[in-house]
């Protein structure tokens, strides 16, 4: 990770309590039997902002209009540099996935199933990132 300034550490913690926060609407909604649809939206979501987080110190998420961008600067910056296990950038793959099969085919529906994953996977994906963070910040102290 690159050096991170007072103000990347504020904005990487922002977007940590926001993953942290899409998360637990998430595994809320699925409790109280809540639109699947709208589990894996904000599941996915919370993946996302754990990667703004991660990105900060690249100041890609200020460019960043578009998921897949923010996911392939992750893949390359990350996974492909192994400093990032290759199961993490497949659970926020399959998340965005389903994602956009269900915002763009209606007629496909997410199961139960489908959604309880997507928050399992969100919730281990926060951790794992947040935990990534917390390692190369104290490297970098």
């Amino acid at each position: 990770m690159r050096h991170i300034s007072e103000d990347q550490l504020e904005l990487t913690q922002k977007w940590i309590a926001r993953a942290h926060e899409s998360s637990s609407v998430a595994k809320m909604l699925y409790q109280s039997d809540g639109d699947n649809g709208s589990i894996v939206n904000f599941a996915y979501y919370a993946m996302l902002y754990a990667v703004f987080a991660l990105l900060t110190p690249y100041d890609v998420e200020k460019g960043v209009d578009k998921d897949h961008i923010a996911i392939a600067f992750f893949d390359d910056k990350f996974i492909n540099s192994n400093i990032i296990p290759n199961d993490m950038s497949e659970e926020l793959h399959n998340a965005y996935n389903l994602l956009q099969t269900h915002d763009f085919q209606p007629f496909f529906t997410i199961s139960r199933e489908q959604a309880l994953k997507t928050v399992n996977s969100s919730d281990e994906f926060v951790k794992a990132i947040e935990k990534s963070i917390k390692e190369m910040l104290s490297k970098q102290s």
